[in-house]
């Protein structure tokens, strides 16, 4: 009973941590990219070799 109180309390922390959620996938997968195009980059020698 308490719990469910809580939440009908608090709806907008709800929404925060949908948020938050939808922040960290994207910081994921910006990452992932970032990763991608610097091996892309390091076939046509575009990124210096000490910068692993």
């Amino acid at each position: 009973m308490g719990g469910d109180r809580n939440m009908k309390q608090k709806p907008d922390s709800d929404e925060e941590q949908k948020i938050k959620y939808l922040i960290y996938r994207k910081l994921d997968r910006a990452q992932a990219l970032v990763n991608e195009i610097k091996e892309l980059m390091k076939k046509i020698n575009l990124v210096p070799s000490n910068e692993q």
